[in-house]
């Protein structure tokens, strides 16, 4: 048998440790470093001299197993027999701990716990019929809002919980295997504010609103209608804080504030034309005061005759307007919801023609109705004793053209003319 035959682990190990240090020391002094020249020898003696007397005391024990490194008085079978003992030892007392473990743990019994709560608890109440309960339970959930406040909707914050109806205040959802947290939310209730809508002055118009209250946010529409002879001006805001989408338009919109809204329609009168004119130029002139003016307005229409003319009558062309008296020149008319257009007629003048006698006699005009300008005949004829003297104009802007002829004429004026013949008794 070799020398190398009967090196037992623990000798490769000390052979092993001498030519590390042999190594190190050659690797160092290449590098520079110098050593004393006694410390590696001495290091490498103590080594050799360890690993001799292992030999001559260890390695050649007959009682020590080179291939083992177990002494022969120790007894194989024993020793796996013990260091399974260990290990049964080690895995009882694991096994030990995890019954520890689990009987600190509560058993699971299959009950679950059911949380509710409120977005602002002072705006309702909710109620629950259980607080905790085992899976497949009928859950109830029923929500009461306070004064002011209104139910909005249930929301699972938490768990497998199906609601029947999330928006009603009273429903209910089987019991899932989870814990379940569930929010109830209110709303406050949104409050209505007054609309009031108003003319300026019912004779005028009329207005009304499609709402007569609303929530704040909401749109409001406001139409005017104005009377027959008047027209839409504008709105004004009495009360509210809105901004009206065009305050000159009939029909408008605004959005409803947080408070009460009042508008009031305004109108003003249409202003309309009156025309009033003469026929015939050459026989008079008519005139109108105001030449424009609004429903209801009182209107004053004048006629002018021309010299040898007099007004004869008002026609109403157009408009409607009603004249009390057509036949007097001046006349006062109320202005109706139209423009107006009136015409005036006039006729030339007729004057009366009258006759009479002084003495006995007759008299014979021509006409009795003349116009000024016109000529009328006039014969006297004597009564018996009685002879015809001559003429005289008693009234009247004008000449007898022969006045001592019995038959003779004048020229109409203007104005009424009284004649006179006169008779003078024969004397033998």
């Amino acid at each position: 048998m070799g020398f190398f035959d009967n090196l037992s682990i623990l000798d490769f190990w000390s052979l092993g440790v001498i030519l590390l240090i042999l190594i190190a020391w050659a690797v160092l002094a290449r590098l520079g470093h110098r050593f004393r020249s006694w410390v590696v020898p001495t290091f490498c003696a103590i080594a050799l001299i360890g690993n001799i007397a292992t030999l001559i005391f260890i390695d050649r024990s007959p009682d020590y197993d080179n291939d083992t490194g177990i002494s022969d008085e120790y007894d194989e079978d024993e020793y796996n027999e013990d260091e399974l003992e260990d290990d049964d030892e080690d895995e009882d007392t694991e096994e030990d701990d995890e019954d520890d473990e689990d009987a600190d743990e509560e058993p699971d019994t299959g009950i679950r716990e059911i949380t509710i709560s409120i977005n602002d608890a002072l705006r309702g109440t909710v109620d629950i019929n259980r607080q905790e309960a085992e899976q497949g339970t009928n859950i109830v959930l029923r929500a009461a809002a306070n004064a002011g406040y209104e139910f909005y909707k249930w929301e699972v914050v938490s768990g497998d919980a199906a609601l029947a109806n999330s928006l009603s205040p009273n429903t209910s959802f089987t019991m899932p295997d989870t814990d379940v947290y569930i929010m109830a939310y209110f709303e406050a209730i949104p409050q209505n504010f007054t609309i009031s809508v108003a003319a300026t002055d019912p004779a005028f118009g009329s207005a009304q609103s499609d709402l007569q209250s609303a929530t704040s946010g909401t749109q409001v529409r406001v139409t005017a209608t104005a009377n027959i002879g008047f027209e839409f001006d504008r709105w004004e805001v009495v009360l509210g804080t809105i901004t009206l989408a065009d305050a000159n338009s009939e029909t408008t919109t605004f959005t409803m504030p947080d408070n009460d809204v009042s508008v009031r329609a305004t109108f003003k009168p249409i202003v309309y034309n009156i025309s009033v004119s003469s026929a015939n130029q050459v026989h008079g002139i008519a005139e109108v005061t105001p030449s424009d003016a609004s429903i209801g307005d009182r209107v004053t229409i004048t006629a002018t005759a021309n010299p040898g003319f007099t007004f004869d009558r008002w026609e109403v062309l157009s408009g409607g307007a009603v004249v009390s008296n057509i036949s007097s020149p001046t006349e006062t008319i109320t202005m109706p919801a139209s423009d107006v257009t009136i015409r005036a007629h006039f006729r030339e003048m007729v004057f009366i023609v009258t006759t009479s006698v002084s003495g006995e006699g007759t008299v014979i005009a021509s006409t009795y109705a003349a116009q000024s300008g016109a000529t009328v005949g006039i014969t006297a004829t004597s009564a018996a004793g009685f002879e015809f003297y001559r003429w005289e104009v008693v009234t009247g802007n004008t000449t007898i053209n022969n006045p001592n002829s019995n038959q003779t004429s004048f020229q109409m004026p203007q104005g009424d003319v009284i004649v006179m013949a006169i008779f003078t008794e024969v004397t033998s």
